[in-house]
């Protein structure tokens, strides 16, 4: 890249576009550093049947800041030994007694019906409102009847065993009286209009939030804004559990009906919990908290299928070990904040635009592979203005910013392409160009980050979209300016020319093999990447991962720091020392994968910024170590190889 300028004016253009935003974003994630820590009670329950001396006490003094009251259903309650269903054929082989009951009520049951007893100690649970709403929909009868209440279905179907009568008001007064946050979990009811009674249930008992559970969220498949809407007006935190961890139907739908009010929520299941140490587990909520801004920790039970440890003991030394690391690494415990609108206009998505248009005029003038004519660069540049007009007002502004981010997102990694290129060919001096080809790269992880500032990217409930081509297309357009400067084209028939000597190549068994590894190269490159990889972490590489974070507490990318920054930073030294072709080829295409790494970093906006900032620049550091020992590494080879061709070389003479 000859001249700089116009390269240096969009560097200093994009900082200060992306200062404003990209502070109010800081500064909202260093106020929002309360995390809770909230348990199950029917797993509470557990612990303290299990151990009776345990109490809910005991772990708050340790760091436990909330309770859930869960969705029990009428399965669940039949299952705990708090209800009794019968259904018309059990009936007649059962006792007399409730025969004159159903009787006096003039309930006669017909075919296909079922009688649910609910025990004294489950009868707190019903609520007057469901069973109206269950009177309005299944044309339910109920009594009082023995201490408990009858409910009888006329009509019984095997999902109504997923309904939930209500809430424990005595329970929930418990959990507030301790000062503890009051979470319910709730799931997604056979008839729609008992998701909104159940909600304003829960609205009304001075509960904080909901989280859902089961397979899917409330409203699925479609019917969100009702369920949106009655826990926006009342106040009600939309717990969303990360799609990893519980891939439940709709509930990213239901998070896009939200403008704040979303808290994400991390847990671990249950099968993890029989198998990993206290210390694993901790330290995956912890990484949750600091890696993908976290703020509700739901903590699991330890299972039964541990039988050879303390339960209780168990959970105590994993409660206080989360919230031990918690504080030790800055955050409060209790009354965790959501992510709020934030001021990011469309006047600065405008200036964004300007400086993706700017960097994209650049690359393509550095790209083409021949001279055009002014009018044709005119053309270019209005063609290209029309397309992002048109965009602009046709698109959504999610998806128009998710297409800004993704070119954002290839472009300057191929800027930074470009100098590393020049460097490696000794077209640019090579101490006064890298710090720019780090400037170029780190301009463009600010605008990604810039364009995508907005709490829907925050909670994940919108992700940067286009991953693969990120990592790809800055390696493909790469190769064509690699092209371009090898074969020297200065006009449209040199080109063609070059193009022609190509396809007429005559293979030979090196370039087969050599396209072979390449192939499995970009295999192993490409299924790597992306929101969903296919090609799964090796365990060895867990380790080390593990290993640099209790160390760092914030790892590196190994693309960054093990491929990426040692290969740019050796540069002049591998061709100096290395006089293979292929081999700088390859160097050269590390240092741009090192570059566009850093990019992607970037566009990760669940991450917090500081978080981003530190693993970049521990990528830096030690890539410029791991640099040190290649570059030691090489020398060795080198000399052992003189040394072996010059002993060759004399025994041939002396023969």
């Amino acid at each position: 890249m000859k001249k700089k300028g116009p390269l240096i004016i969009l560097l200093i253009f994009v900082l200060l576009i992306s200062l404003a935003p990209l502070r109010a974003r800081w500064q909202q994630e260093q106020e929002n550093q309360r995390v809770d820590l909230i348990m199950d009670l029917a797993e509470l329950d557990y612990l303290i049947l299990d151990n009776p001396d345990f109490t809910v006490e005991d772990l708050q003094e340790v760091g436990l800041t909330g309770a859930a009251h869960p969705a029990w259903t009428i399965e669940d309650l039949q299952e705990r030994g708090q209800l009794a269903l019968w259904r018309q054929a059990d009936l007649a082989s059962f006792s007399n007694e409730l025969q004159p009951a159903l009787a006096d009520e003039g309930i006669e049951p017909a075919e296909n019906s079922a009688v649910l007893y609910f025990t004294p100690a489950s009868r707190e649970l019903i609520s007057s409102r469901v069973l109206t709403a269950w009177q309005e929909i299944y044309s339910v009868e109920y009594f009082s009847y023995q201490q408990g209440k009858v409910v009888y279905f006329p009509r019984w179907q095997e999902n109504l065993l997923e309904l939930v009568p209500g809430y424990s008001a005595s329970r929930i007064t418990d959990i507030l009286e301790k000062d503890l946050l009051a979470v319910a979990r709730l799931n997604d009811q056979p008839a729609e209009k008992l998701n909104q009674v159940l909600l304003a249930e829960i609205a009304r008992k001075d509960i904080s939030a909901v989280i859902f559970q089961g397979d899917q969220v409330a409203g699925f498949p479609g019917d969100y804004g009702d369920i949106s809407t009655i826990m926006q007006e009342n106040d009600l935190i939309y717990g969303y559990v990360e799609p990893f961890i519980a891939d439940q139907k709709g509930a990213r739908d239901l998070a896009r009906e939200f403008s704040e009010q979303i808290i994400r929520v991390h847990s671990i299941q249950q099968e993890e919990m029989e198998e990993y140490p206290v210390e694993r587990i901790a330290n995956r909520y912890l990484r949750s908290v600091r890696d993908r801004n976290v703020r509700y920790l739901y903590l699991r039970g330890f299972p039964p299928e541990r039988p050879e440890e303390n339960l209780a003991d168990l959970q105590l030394d994993l409660t206080s070990s989360i919230s031990a690391g918690l504080e030790e690494e800055g955050y409060q415990l209790g009354t965790a904040g959501y992510f709020s609108q934030q001021e990011n206009s469309r006047g600065n998505l405008f200036l964004a635009t300007l400086a993706v248009i700017f960097g994209l005029l650049l690359m393509l003038k550095a790209l083409l592979p021949f001279k055009l004519p002014e009018k044709l660069y005119l053309v270019l540049l209005f063609f290209v203005i029309t397309t992002t007009f048109f965009s602009y007002f046709w698109f959504s502004e999610i998806f128009y910013r998710q297409l800004l981010a993704l070119a954002a997102a290839i472009i300057f990694p191929v800027l930074a392409a470009i100098l590393i290129i020049d460097i490696a060919e000794e077209r640019e001096r090579y101490l006064a160009t890298l710090p720019l080809v780090f400037a170029v790269t780190m301009a463009g992880g600010l605008l990604v980050a810039q364009i995508l500032a907005q709490p829907e990217f925050f909670n994940q409930v919108e992700i940067f979209r286009g991953v693969k081509y990120a990592f790809i297309m800055p390696l493909v357009l790469a190769a064509g300016y690699y092209s371009k400067i090898c074969w020297q084209t200065e006009r449209f028939t040199d080109l063609t020319d070059r193009l022609i000597t190509l396809f007429n190549l005559q293979l030979k068994v090196k370039h087969v093999l050599g396209a072979a590894f390449l192939s499995v190269v970009l295999v192993i490159y490409i299924g790597r990447t992306g929101n969903l990889p296919l090609i799964p972490v090796p365990p060895w590489e867990i380790i080390i991962r593990d290993q640099l974070e209790q160390i760092l507490t914030v790892r590196p990318r190994f693309k960054e720091f093990l491929f990426g920054h040692p290969f740019l930073f050796l540069l002049p030294f591998i061709g100096r020392y290395l006089h293979w072709e292929l081999g700088k080829i390859g160097a050269v295409m590390l240092a741009i994968i090192g570059q566009i790494t850093i990019v992607n970093s970037f566009s990760h906006l669940h991450t917090p910024l500081a978080t981003t900032f530190v693993r970049t620049f521990h990528g830096f550091w030690m890539g410029l170590l791991v640099a040190g020992l290649l570059a030691l590494f090489i020398l060795v080879l080198v000399k052992i190889y003189n040394l072996l061709y010059s002993v060759i070389l004399e025994a041939e003479i002396d023969a």
